[in-house]
């Protein structure tokens, strides 16, 4: 972390400032019933920005703390659990920054090269420890060893991408969104198509979702996007943007699905909204949801990860 000064502090002033009025803005649009809803989504989405760049203690602070405020200029009604929630919103993405960013360095060709060196270096002792003894296969199949590594050495040093960073980024990724993608599906599976019925049947438009099959396709067309994007822009941005990219997917979906439970329980308490019916609504929205925060988060970022920090890397500086 590097030493706090005037600019990263004017930078947190200015995004909690603007997570506080696009509170008190969108609230003056919604019902009282989707306030919690709006308060998360508007608010998160600053919050989520300061967690990535400064770091997921800041940005729980910073989160929790922002939906007290918010009460204070919005007095409708307050329960703890929206705090978290949006703590939550903030923590996440500086965890799973902190967790990539140690991870491209283990697979950076830097370190790569470092553990190829150290082998070969290794295999040499061994090679000239077999020729003393005169075991000719034994150091026969060393030499081919040593040989297979010089060439990979060679490879990494004339490389001009960091392959592995960029192959560790996209393949754990897809590992996690797959992950939530099947823990989604195990849950709907064990939903009465009655209650799906109940929560759209005044819904209107929205009514086609209360087949199963399509609401479920829904949730899973949320997920399956995400994981054709990071495919087709891995050879299609740079380097940077794209192991920002891959952070900002994963915590923008981690941090949706995860919140929605605290948000429904939050709301059982306080609006007397049944849990499951709180839970499926959230749902119902959360691929809009996603590619909301994705497109602005990743372009937000881009601008003012360079203002704050000459270097322009994936993760909190």
């Amino acid at each position: 972390m590097n030493k706090w000064d005037s600019k990263r502090i004017a930078f947190i002033s200015i995004l909690i400032a603007m997570s506080i009025s696009f509170v008190i803005i969108g609230t003056r649009f919604a019902a009282i019933s989707s306030f919690p809803s709006i308060k998360l989504s508007l608010a998160g989405l600053p919050i989520k920005i300061i967690g990535y760049i400064f770091g997921p203690v800041i940005g729980f602070v910073i989160g929790f703390s922002t939906d007290v405020i918010s009460f204070v200029f919005m007095p409708a009604f307050y329960y703890p659990l929206y705090s978290v929630a949006l703590g939550i919103s903030g923590m996440l993405p500086g965890l799973v920054s902190f967790g990539f960013n140690y991870f491209y360095k283990i697979y950076s060709n830097e370190n790569i090269l470092k553990k190829l060196n150290i082998k070969k270096l290794f295999l040499s002792y061994k090679f000239q420890l077999e020729t003393s003894k005169n075991n000719v296969n034994r150091a026969n199949n060393i030499e081919k060893k040593m040989s297979t590594i010089d060439n990979k050495i060679n490879q990494l040093e004339n490389s001009k991408t960091q392959k592995y960073q960029l192959n560790f980024g996209l393949y754990s990724s897809i590992s996690i969104l797959f992950l939530i993608l099947i823990i989604l599906i195990s849950f709907f599976t064990i939903i009465p198509q009655n209650v799906i019925n109940e929560t759209f049947e005044d819904k209107g438009i929205l009514r086609f979702m209360s087949n199963k099959f399509i609401f479920i396709g829904i949730i899973v067309l949320g997920i399956i996007t995400c994981i054709c994007s990071l495919i087709f822009f891995k050879n299609r941005m740079k380097e940077e943007g794209f192991l920002n990219y891959v952070a900002i997917v994963v915590f923008v979906v981690l941090t949706e699905y995860i919140n929605i439970p605290i948000i429904a329980f939050a709301d059982a308490k306080t609006l007397k909204i049944d849990f499951i019916t709180s839970s499926i609504a959230s749902l119902a929205t959360s691929f809009i949801k996603i590619w909301f925060n994705l497109v602005i988060i990743f372009f937000s970022i881009k601008i003012v990860m360079p203002l704050i920090t000459k270097k322009a890397f994936n993760g909190y500086v």
